[in-house]
């Protein structure tokens, strides 16, 4: 995005992005806090009021709340969007949201917020979407909020403006306040700006700006400041460093960055500048230190724009036995009302928790209602906990926080006045919830106390730690074909170790017919195994540290279920071809040292049966490591076995691989002498005979495994700068395959 223009008034004196406020106990009707004006464009006469358009934009008769929004046409390499003023003050935090959403969006992106202290995202979908953040406003130009689209292909839409005060609550520890980005370990204090984080540019140490940021950044221009301030409750900061990093995108080759440190905010001592070269570190100077206070002051000189992209500080404290990190969880003020706080967040055994302080200021018991309901897409859970409040007293109450699904999850906490309407407490908070801590599946099952079960369908990955879920049933509930195979998960969680655990499963017996079945047989039971992720891969979504569901031993002896967390194991029930439809009742028994209890399964079979065949072409890629099964030191044999296992299981659920020869794959040479190929089908023809016959497979690649050309030896397949056939290839290439279809068609694997 463009950057903003230079900020020219600097005003000091934040310690917090939100103060509490106090006053009295009082009822309220939940009047909307939300600051931006004509959030939802409704107001207005030929157009929405204060909103205006820059380039072209269209004031629509739709919305997604209401009757209206606006809209923008997308066009390439063009930047469109509406604005407004923002009547706010600045030197305080917000928490900002719009919606979005697109008709036509294959390129480019959005982004907005409030003009100084803004966001760029992802570009908008079809569905609306809402669009989140934290932002610090720094004083200067006036703030507007906007909402703008670049880059892109077709028309936006915009709706429903959100500018909320923001409550920040971070982790305490001890006498310690420690928000996201800052940690104590070994007695080093660090503190690592989170600009890429929800929270943007906020953060506990930020003292001072008066320039703007987005995204990631803060933007300096000639007298643009920064001011940092450091305090760990009163221990002495030594050997302190501070580092940093810019983005010179104007390629200035003077001194473009000024560090400078001090104990009162007032008096400088120079630390350091930074000219030309992106990243470094400075210490602080030795006569400032120990000091239990430390200020850290960035600005600029230069006539040219670059840009903070990163700020770190690191100091030796005399605490070396407390080792935390800090976390920071945003809200937004719905509501008015303050008297009820957030005073902390965690996730625990049972999910991620709230807990709030409710006072009651008057002299009678009362009754309160804490509700937290969580949203994603079009699905919303809700709980509920109620506490009575003894006369000038205070409560702590845990409300658990529902996950809606993995991704970004929202939250709104209400705190109503007994079981009335009348809310005391709003706020909205959003967080992140990864597939491994996700309680939006599963039914909960009628279980005995010293053991919760429950199920769920196999699509899910059962995180060894997230809560139990909500939805309850009497029996676990499975439909499949005939001549067809569906997974289920049963999930134990003792709250207590039970050991000496065996799982068991009777026959099924038609619940309309006892002389009707079909025998367990048709049953394997495999147990959810979990591999420890210390070391995300940054480049994939699902990564996260934590232990992973994925391997699927068989179920061959007693396991141990540890309290406290979940224990799934995998049913895969096959419906035999030759069974009448209905419904078939069968007795999963589980037994422990301290005794055993049943769980029902009901399964119905639909009055048709699968083919062995599957009709729908697919071809997935599957090459197992070796490492994972230990088969680096296992003979070919062996190799070849856990190879036949995955087969087996893809075949199963009717899904092709595309390279099921691997280790038998069509042998050929190429003798340049005699310009001849000599090509050997035998272990090839014959495995290829059991997988396309017996596993009925319905696609295979032919030579190679990955999708470039096969290999003749000695002929380089492309021509000198690899942006062509090498001649020599081309002529060779049809040599070489042309036995290869021809074997093809003889088999019956390939049409003429």
């Amino acid at each position: 995005m463009n950057a903003p223009s230079t900020n020219r008034a600097l005003r000091r004196g934040l310690s917090a992005a939100c103060a509490w406020l106090v006053a009295g106990w009082g009822v309220w009707s939940a009047p909307a806090q939300n600051l931006a004006p004509n959030p939802s464009f409704e107001a207005g006469v030929t157009s929405p009021e204060p909103w205006t358009p820059f380039g072209s934009g269209a004031w629509e008769n739709f919305g997604r709340s209401g009757n209206r929004c606006v809209s923008v046409p997308g066009e390439k390499w063009v930047t469109r969007g509406w604005s407004a003023p923002l009547n706010i003050p600045v030197q305080q935090g917000y928490w900002v949201r719009f919606w979005a959403s697109a008709s036509n969006a294959l390129t480019g992106y959005i982004y907005g917020g409030i003009s100084t202290a803004s966001r760029d995202f992802r570009r908008a979908s079809q569905r609306w979407s809402d669009f989140a953040y934290a932002a610090w406003v720094p004083p200067g130009e006036p703030p507007q909020f906007r909402a703008v689209s670049s880059d892109t292909i077709g028309p936006i839409y915009f709706d429903d403006a959100e500018v909320l005060p923001l409550v920040e609550v971070r982790r305490q520890v001890g006498g310690y306040e420690l928000g996201e980005g800052e940690s104590l370990r070994e007695g080093t204090y660090r503190f690592q700006a989170p600009f890429a984080s929800f929270g943007g540019n906020c953060a506990r140490p930020l003292h001072a700006a008066n320039t703007p940021f987005n995204t990631y950044r803060w933007y300096f221009n000639p007298g643009s400041v920064v001011i940092y301030r450091h305090e760990l409750a009163g221990q002495p900061f030594s050997n302190a460093v501070v580092g940093f990093q810019i983005q010179n995108y104007n390629n200035l080759a003077n001194t473009t960055l000024l560090v400078e440190a001090g104990t009162d905010g007032t008096n400088w001592s120079p630390v350091g500048s930074v000219a030309q070269f992106t990243a470094g570190s400075f210490p602080v100077p030795a006569e400032l230190l120990p000091a239990p206070v430390l200020f850290v002051r960035l600005r600029s000189t230069n006539a040219g724009q670059f840009s903070l992209s990163g700020y770190s500080f690191t100091a030796q404290v005399p605490d070396s036995a407390t080792e935390v990190a800090g976390e920071t969880h945003y809200f937004g003020r719905l509501h008015p009302g303050d008297e009820v706080r957030v005073v902390d967040v965690s996730v625990t055994s049972t999910g991620r928790v709230a807990t709030l302080a409710v006072p009651n200021p008057t002299a009678s018991p009362r009754l309160f209602t804490a509700e937290a309901v969580t949203t994603l897409l079009s699905l919303d859970r809700a709980r509920l906990v109620q506490t009575t409040v003894p006369p000038f007293a205070t409560n702590f109450v845990a409300l658990p926080l529902p996950t809606a699904g993995a991704g970004e999850n929202t939250t709104v906490l209400t705190v109503r006045d007994g079981t009335s309407t009348n809310v005391v407490f709003q706020q909205i908070h959003r967080f992140t919830v990864h597939f491994l801590a996700d309680d939006s599946f599963g039914e909960r099952l009628p279980a005995p106390p010293e053991c919760a079960v429950w199920t769920c369908s196999g699509d899910y990955k059962v995180g060894r730690t997230r809560g139990l879920p909500v939805a309850t049933n009497t029996a676990v509930r499975l439909t499949l074909a005939r001549n067809e195979y569906e997974p289920f998960q049963l999930v134990l969680r003792p709250p207590a170790t039970l050991s000496n655990v065996w799982v068991s499963l009777g026959d099924f017996v038609s619940v309309t017919n006892p002389a009707v079945g079909f025998s367990a047989t048709n049953v394997t039971i495999d147990r959810v195994e979990y591999v420890p992720v210390s070391i995300p891969d940054p480049g994939n979504f699902a990564a996260a540290l934590g232990d992973h569901p994925d391997p699927l031993p068989p179920l061959t002896a007693p396991f141990t279920a540890p309290g406290g967390t979940n224990s799934p194991l995998w049913f895969t029930v096959y419906a035999p071809k030759d069974i009448p439809a209905g419904e078939y009742a069968a007795t999963i028994t589980v037994q422990h040292a301290g005794g055993s209890f049943t769980v029902p399964l009901v399964v119905r079979v639909f009055d048709f049966a699968l083919t062995d065949v599957s009709h729908t072409r697919t071809a997935y890629g599957l090459m197992p490591p070796e490492d994972w099964h230990g088969l680096q030191w296992a003979t070919p044999e062996q190799v070849r076995q856990v190879w036949d296992l995955y087969l087996r299981n893809m075949a199963r659920h009717r899904a092709s691989p595309y390279y099921p020869q691997l280790y038998s794959p069509v042998q050929y040479t190429y003798d340049a002498g005699t310009d001849t190929f000599t090509h050997h089908f035998g272990p090839f023809s014959a495995v290829m005979d059991e997988y396309l016959e017996e596993y009925h497979f319905n696609s295979f690649r032919d030579l190679s495994f990955y999708t470039g050309l096969p290999a003749i030896p000695g002929v380089d397949p492309l021509a000198p700068g690899g942006l062509a056939l090498n001649p020599e290839y081309r002529r060779l290439y049809p040599r070489l395959m042309q036995p290869v279809f021809q074997h093809f068609r003889e088999r019956g694997w390939m049409g003429t």
